[in-house]
C-alpha cells in the first residue's frame, strides 16, 4: 500500500467518522455532489501552460469543514501541477460548504474532493460555453444588502414570467397534493451564471428537484461591490400552487 493511498484512508477514515460514530451526514458542498460537479465544470479555468502541453490529472484535496461552514487547512494530498493545483484550490473556495451532521448536530470535520483535470474535455467545454470564466474574480460570498446594485434578472421577460413559462408541477406532488413553498439559496457570479443552488427549505414531492432546476437555468446581469462584479448569495421563495398551476409565483408578485 502506497503512501499516497495510506493518506487517502486516514482522511477518509475521519471524513465519515467523528468520535468513533458514523455522521448522519458527511460534510458537502451547498448543494450536493452534483452541485460541486456543476461548479467545477462551469467555473474551472485551466492554466494556459498546462493546457498548452496536454497536462492533466486529478487532483486530491483535502480541508476541515468546521461547524459553521467555514474551512481551513486545505491541503492538497495528490497534486498535477503547481498551476492546476492553484486552481483547484480556488474551485474549493468558489463552493459554499454545509458541515457534517452528527446526532442531529453540526460538527467539524475532514473533507475530501477530487478534481479531474482533462485537457481533451475542457477544449469541448469551452465551445460549449458562451461566456469567459475567470480566475480574477473575487472569491468572497457576499449578501444581498452589501450589493449596490443588486443582481438584475436576465433571462428575457420578469422573473414571474419565466417561472410561469418553465416552473412543471411535478406529478408526484400533484398526486399527493403537496403544496408550499421551497426556498432556494443561490450565488450570482459576476459572469451572471448562477452557483452554490440549493434548498434551504423544502416541501418534497419532487417540489425542491424543480424548484432547482429551472433556477439553476437562469441568467442574470451581475450586482456590484464597490463598483465591480461580485458574488451576490440570493435567496428565492417558489411556491407551488396546484389550484393555480400555470402562474407559478415568488415574492416577486
Amino acid at each position: 500500500m502506497n503512501r499516497i493511498t495510506i493518506v487517502f484512508l486516514t482522511f477518509l477514515s475521519l471524513h465519515f467518522a467523528a468520535f468513533g460514530q458514523e455522521f448522519d451526514f458527511p460534510p458537502d458542498c451547498f448543494g450536493g455532489p452534483g452541485e460541486f460537479k456543476r461548479i467545477v465544470r462551469q467555473e474551472m479555468v485551466y492554466p494556459e501552460q498546462d493546457l498548452r502541453e496536454n497536462r492533466g490529472g486529478k487532483v486530491l484535496l483535502s480541508f476541515i469543514v468546521y461547524n459553521d461552514g467555514s474551512i481551513d487547512s486545505l491541503k492538497i494530498l495528490e497534486g498535477v501541477s503547481p498551476d492546476i493545483d492553484q486552481e483547484a484550490r480556488r474551485l474549493i473556495h468558489m463552493c459554499e460548504w454545509v458541515p457534517a451532521v452528527l446526532d442531529g448536530e453540526f460538527v467539524s470535520s475532514y473533507c475530501l474532493k477530487k478534481i479531474p483535470f482533462k485537457p481533451t474535455t475542457y477544449q469541448k467545454l469551452l465551445k460549449e460555453r458562451e461566456y469567459t470564466a475567470t480566475d480574477e474574480w473575487p472569491t468572497e460570498i457576499m449578501p444581498l444588502e452589501a450589493a449596490n446594485p443588486g443582481p438584475v434578472f436576465n433571462s428575457g421577460g420578469s422573473f414571474e414570467n419565466y417561472l410561469s413559462r418553465n416552473l412543471e408541477y411535478p406529478q408526484m406532488a400533484f398526486s399527493s397534493g403537496v403544496e408550499g413553498i421551497v426556498e432556494v439559496s443561490l450565488v450570482v457570479e459576476p459572469t451572471g451564471r448562477v452557483t452554490n443552488v440549493g434548498v434551504v427549505e423544502g416541501i418534497g414531492g419532487g417540489c425542491d428537484e424543480e424548484a432547482l432546476r429551472v433556477m439553476r437555468n437562469t441568467l442574470w446581469k451581475p450586482g456590484y461591490i464597490d463598483g465591480k462584479p461580485g458574488r451576490i448569495r440570493y435567496r428565492f421563495p417558489i411556491q407551488f400552487r396546484i389550484n393555480n398551476i400555470e402562474s407559478a409565483k415568488s415574492f416577486f408578485e
